[in-house]
């Protein structure tokens, strides 16, 4: 026998939808958000309790929304979850994000949504999880993996997996939105049967994010 087997692999999801009428939720979002608030300097998500522009702006964002709920179900392969955070960047010349994850933030998957990039903005760097993979003597384990961003997309990825943003060598602003998903638990313990001489069936069913039995949501 001979096998050859690629373990734990880590899943990214590209999506780009090609709907104006989305594109023009997400101009007009960002265009009274620039009207609205004034600019903070130094943001950090931490220190922002619920801050979460899909809930605040959900009735402006009615299409944009129905598409991305889509393309979250798809990676996430049920719909047992909700959005904890999102948030918009804005990166002008120059800008970009040092190399971080966002376990800390209490979610199992992130992403970002493009809205306005460029290849002169720059790629999403994601760094290898193998511990071992700065000791390689070959250089079989790359250390670094450049994903490139378009316009009207999105990347979901798991929220431990490091990355940082490039530069902006552009003069337009480089538009996008952080999203932070928290996954229900769709099953608790071991669910089957045990066939032998002692049969026993463990069905514990199905919970909710706020804890309730799935049934009865």
């Amino acid at each position: 026998m001979n096998e050859t087997l690629d373990l734990f692999p880590t899943r990214l999801h590209i999506n780009q939808h090609c709907n104006d009428s989305i594109t023009e939720e997400i101009c007009n979002l960002v265009e009274y958000i620039n009207n609205e608030y004034v600019p903070t300097i130094h943001f950090n998500s931490e220190q922002n309790d619920n801050i979460n522009l899909f809930e605040h702006h959900k009735d402006r964002l009615v299409q944009f929304l129905e598409w991305h709920r889509g393309v979250v179900n798809e990676y996430v392969t049920h719909n047992k979850w909700k959005y904890s955070e999102s948030w918009l960047n804005i990166y002008p010349r120059g800008g970009s994000q040092p190399v971080h994850n966002h376990v800390a933030n209490d979610c199992q998957i992130s992403g970002c949504y493009y809205h306005n990039t460029t290849e002169e903005m720059g790629d999403l760097t994601f760094h290898t999880p193998n511990p071992y993979s700065d000791i390689d003597l070959w250089g079989a384990a790359p250390q670094n993996a450049w994903v490139k961003t378009y316009p009207s997309s999105t990347i979901i990825f798991p929220s431990w997996l490091n990355h940082n943003t490039d530069n902006n060598q552009d003069d337009q602003s480089k538009i996008s939105i952080g999203f932070n998903i928290q996954v229900g638990r769709i099953q608790t313990g071991i669910s089957g049967s045990w066939l032998g001489k002692d049969t026993v069936i463990h069905d514990r069913g199905y919970k909710m994010l706020d804890g309730k039995p799935y049934e009865s949501s």
